[in-house]
């Protein structure tokens, strides 16, 4: 049962809650190339994607960690992405 029905799509690091709002200061930090773990694509990618898209369902917008929007539209390219997008949209359909 969740408890916590409190809104943190709208909190900022100036808020004092930037571990749960997201700090972008550790989103540069932790990006060192186009995908996750560098200039190699891995696991990592399709979960940040899975994740990033969780994250905008639940009202946040991608837009507020550059690297991370950045990582969403490249993953969106992909032709395999795409088919399994639209397989997705036509169950939900």
């Amino acid at each position: 049962m969740v408890t916590d029905s409190a809104d943190y799509s709208k909190e900022t690091p100036e808020d004092g809650n930037a571990e749960r709002a997201g700090d972008p200061s550790s989103e540069r930090e932790m990006f060192a190339g186009p995908w996750v773990m560098g200039t190699s694509y891995t696991i990592c990618d399709p979960y940040l994607f899975t994740l990033a898209r969780w994250m905008e369902a639940d009202g946040v917008e991608s837009s507020r960690f550059s690297k991370v929007h950045d990582h969403l539209r490249r993953m969106s390219e992909r032709p395999a992405v795409k088919r399994v997008l639209a397989q997705e949209t036509a169950l939900a359909g």
